[in-house]
């Protein structure tokens, strides 16, 4: 693993499956067939519903929520993985739930349905002063740093042009060379069930920001993430191994099994794996689907890998979708519906309970490029500092006593710097508890309500 990195990731899982939920349903023809054109459809850039012109969407959503938008302004930032923050200042606003729901409907239209959902993580609603005849004499800090509605489109559209010029044209498995590795190790909450990847506990990857991107429970699309067309997947096995030592051995030797039989078929390449407490994982970026799969089961065969093998992807839009590695695959551990809603319910009340929790940043590893540009979001204020001789305690000793955290550290590629943000405590609210703040808590304390009940009963029947 040459020019290996090593950090401690702590992610959020929201992918715990709720106890005493139903088995999967038992695999079909589906599960042993490969229709890569079906895959593909339901990860379209251009799926759902298209994007409207500015002010055909305003009057849509005037009528829908009574909120005239018209002189809204917006902010937009990149977060992790790639994801835009989206911040609407609504003049005259209230901070409330409908205008939240407003904002988010608009940004939809504007972009449209599969870019919204592919590269936007949030949308918000900001109150902001009414406009007038008088100036205001002191304007607010984050003014120069909100535009025009009608820029939003070509705004989205130029940040993910930029993400794409930095991008190969080229699928991975053409890239040669060595490549920059990091090593994650991750904290792991025992359940009676792993549903994709949530037992893994060390991962290894060239590829650290789309991987800590799938494993934070975040939205995921290929298409952040590659220009050229891949479908990023996994195989995952039931490790039969007890020594971790010929557990990791025999990953290796299926690693580069499976890396050179994609690379010689033209169909993919491995960018990394990991270790679990019940199953091992492979990472792909696959360029044929139906290649790459015959390339797999065929490796998988060889190895002697047992029936608990299958093949599951990235992508938000196929969740829950399976590839069974040999015919009589049964089907892996699956989210549950029921766990879906109740793990939403709960990390959406938790959130609007604990808002200043942003402030706990997640620490990026060597980043290439590390530029405010890349690690800037809606809730931050970051700045530059270039380290002379390798001195980056200097860094530390001029932006830790302001109470900025750093953010990133340029790799070896790139001249030495860090980036180090700010995160302002948020403003007091003085109308008491929000709404949406109540109606969330709500949710939260009833999909645990049910998943309590719902397992008691299952208990007395048994």
């Amino acid at each position: 693993m040459p020019d290996s990195r090593r950090e401690k990731l702590r992610l959020r899982r929201g992918r715990a499956p709720a106890e005493g939920v139903d088995a999967p349903p038992a695999a079909t023809p589906s599960h042993v067939a490969v229709d890569e054109a079906s895959l593909r459809t339901r990860v379209d850039p251009a799926r759902g519903a298209p994007a409207l012109d500015l002010p055909t969407a305003l009057a849509l959503v005037r009528d829908r929520h009574r909120l005239d938008l018209t002189h809204a302004r917006v902010r937009a930032g990149f977060t992790r993985g790639h994801l835009l923050d989206i911040v609407l200042a609504v003049p005259g606003g209230r901070n409330t739930l409908d205008e939240e729901l407003a904002a988010g409907e608009l940004v939809e239209l504007v972009l449209g349905e599969a870019r919204r959902a592919d590269w936007v993580a949030s949308v918000t609603s900001l109150a902001a002063p009414r406009g007038g005849l008088l100036k205001v004499v002191q304007a607010t800090p984050d003014e120069g740093r909100f535009f025009p509605l009608s820029e939003l489109e070509p705004t989205v559209a130029a940040a993910i042009q930029g993400i794409h010029a930095g991008l190969s044209s080229e699928p991975l498995w053409k890239l040669g060379g060595e490549q920059r590795w990091y090593l994650f190790e991750l904290d792991i909450e025992p359940l009676p069930a792993y549903p994709e990847q949530a037992d893994v506990a060390l991962v290894s990857t060239f590829l650290p920001e789309l991987v800590k991107c799938f494993l934070s429970g975040d939205p995921f699309a290929s298409t952040r993430f590659s220009r050229a067309g891949e479908l990023f997947a996994y195989l995952k096995y039931e490790s039969r191994e007890r020594d971790p030592r010929q557990a990791l051995s025999r990953r290796r030797v299926l690693e580069d099994a499976l890396d050179a039989a994609l690379v010689s078929e033209r169909a993919g390449r491995v960018i990394g794996s990991g270790m679990g407490v019940v199953h091992s994982y492979v990472n792909f970026a696959l360029s044929r689907v139906e290649r790459a799969v015959s390339a797999v089961r065929t490796v998988a065969e060889r190895v002697g890998l047992g029936p608990r093998t299958w093949i599951q992807f990235f992508d938000a839009p196929l969740e829950g979708e399976w590839i069974g590695a040999k015919p009589d695959s049964p089907p892996p551990p699956l989210r549950p519906l029921a766990g879906r809603v109740g793990a939403l319910a709960i990390f959406l009340g938790a959130c609007a309970l604990s808002t200043p929790a942003r402030a706990q940043m997640d620490i990026h590893g060597p980043v290439d490029p590390c530029t405010v540009a890349f690690v800037e979001d809606n809730l931050t204020t970051c700045e530059a500092c270039p380290v002379a001789h390798g001195d980056f305690a200097a860094c530390e000793a001029k932006f830790a006593p302001r109470g900025y955290l750093r953010k990133c550290r340029s790799g070896p590629h790139s001249p030495p710097s860090e980036v180090w943000c700010f995160v302002p405590p948020p403003p007091a609210s003085p109308k008491g508890t929000k709404p949406y703040v109540i109606l969330s808590a709500a949710a939260a304390c009833l999909a645990v309500l049910v998943a309590a009940l719902t397992f008691f009963k299952r208990r007395k029947r048994a």
